[in-house]
């Protein structure tokens, strides 16, 4: 999958696949109890079947489609044991289910968090709705337990979309607000998280406009295949963090960021700031990894500048890995990377293009290690700046790739016959080589790794007969 789409194809792209995906239900387990929710169910509303949960039992609740739930949901912390699973989409008999979040919509009011999740232990399971309308801390969906969890919470399939995270001094995840603690299980997939506000007034702090995660002690996180679109953090004066994401890792805990797309966040009002699209921490002991992703057009409106990407690793014996992936079209730079005490920051194969400002900048500080490979710098206002001791190799900075430089934003950037990016990589660059470019394709084709976020040189015919494999040719044509 291209994760360079226009904003029309990114907007949309969910929905279409899910509103043919219908799934017939499948056998339940004597062993799960089913709960009905809607005018065909026993419940009225989801909180009165939530309510209804028995504590270490294996519960799973159908919410009828075609609905508005006007409701705030909250799942308390005396959940510490058993299962469970909270499914929009079905129909009338409950015996069938479309999962296409937009027919099953929980509208939050604008008064507090449309889903608050405090679960001590257990697992929950969040999949089919449309997450609308919350407001405060975590607007959206608000997960932080206040003590060490070993929890699993999954939210899977949902647009989390148009929420106001309006709060002061702090105004955090103006979408998704976790925090993980313990040896809690965060996962966020298959999401869109569209339109979302985390705004501090005055000279407050505004983080996260579309996802906040903060994790700490062993917990583990991983956000995959979501789209994460024009969601903006907001301040007057005060500090403004990651306009669609801010994401820190401390103690020994892990986050995965990985084949997601984030495009069109923004900053906004005034302040210091810092990720127009993401600001990534990573401290102690922990690590995260950033893997297939694409980040374009993220932008600041005023009062400061910033690169679209901006990570800082310190404190510690932390590791940062960013692989396969673009940044793009932003109105500043596009990633700036910090590696400080003694951290481990490793950067493979990507392209960085078109950002007026600097395109990559590489700072190494004390004992810390930060490597660059197979990477390509292109079009920017500076392509490459590095301070400190930086390892660079098998990189193509300031010289044309030759991108095909298409209309759409899904094919701009893959490499045209003659490129000097292919067959010219690292097999073997710090941190390792990921196992597929950023649209899925082997990442070696040819014997020898191609430099940039692609593999393969694309080949396109006006008759359509291109498949973007140059060893061999399909028809379009059944």
């Amino acid at each position: 999958m291209a994760h360079f789409l226009s904003k029309a194809r990114v907007v949309g792209s969910l929905a279409l696949v899910l509103s043919v995906w219908l799934l017939i239900a499948l056998p339940v387990s004597s062993q799960v109890t089913v709960l009905t929710v809607g005018p065909s169910g026993t419940y009225a509303t989801i909180q009165g079947a939530i309510d209804a949960v028995v504590n270490g039992a294996d519960t799973e609740i159908r919410v009828e489609e075609n609905l508005t739930y006007s409701e705030n949901l909250s799942v308390p912390g005396t959940f510490d044991s058993g299962s469970l699973e909270i499914l929009g989409g079905w129909d009338a008999t409950f015996a069938s289910r479309d999962p296409d979040p937009e027919h099953t919509v929980i509208d939050g009011g604008g008064f507090v968090s449309v889903l608050d999740i405090g679960i001590a232990g257990g697992s929950i399971l969040v999949d089919g709705f449309t997450i609308t309308n919350g407001a405060g801390t975590g607007a959206g969906i608000n997960a932080a337990p206040l003590s060490e969890s070993d929890a699993t919470i999954v939210i899977r399939n949902n647009h989390i979309v148009e929420n106001y995270g309006v709060t002061f001094p702090t105004a955090r995840g103006g979408g998704i607000l976790v925090e993980p603690r313990g040896t809690q299980r965060l996962e966020i997939v298959d999401c869109l998280i569209y339109g979302n506000i985390a705004d501090s007034w005055s000279d407050g702090k505004a983080l996260g406009g579309g996802i906040l995660i903060e994790s700490r002690d062993s917990s583990t996180f991983l956000i995959e295949n979501c789209e994460i679109v024009e969601n903006s953090a907001q301040s007057d004066g005060g500090q403004r963090h990651g306009g669609g994401v801010h994401l820190r890792t401390s103690d020994s805990s892990k986050g995965i960021l990985r084949d997601s797309f984030i495009f069109g966040n923004s900053i906004l009002g005034t302040g210091t700031s810092k990720g127009s699209g993401g600001f990534l921490e990573i401290q102690s002991s922990a690590t995260m990894e950033v893997v297939r992703t694409g980040w374009a057009a993220n932008t600041v409106d005023a009062g400061d500048t910033t690169p679209q990407l901006v990570t800082n690793s310190w404190v510690g014996t932390n590791s940062f890995r960013l692989t396969d992936s673009g940044i793009a079209l932003g109105d500043d730079g596009g990633l700036a990377v910090t590696a400080a005490s003694s951290a481990t920051v490793h950067l493979v194969n990507l392209t960085v293009a078109d950002n007026p400002a600097t395109g990559i900048l590489a700072t190494q500080e004390d004992t810390s290690t930060l490597a660059i490979y197979n990477t390509i710098a292109f079009r920017n206002g500076t392509d490459l700046a590095t301070s400190g001791t930086v390892d660079a190799g098998s990189n193509l900075i300031g010289t044309d790739p030759l991108f095909v430089d298409g209309v759409s934003l899904e094919d701009r950037y893959y490499l045209r016959p003659g490129s000097p990016a292919e067959n010219a990589g690292d097999n073997n660059p710090p941190g390792g080589l990921g196992t597929t470019d950023l649209d899925g394709r082997p990442r070696i084709i040819d014997g020898i790794v191609d430099i940039g976020m692609y593999e393969g040189i694309i080949v396109v015919f006006v008759d359509g007969f291109e498949t973007g494999d140059t060893t061999s040719w399909t028809s379009a044509t059944p």
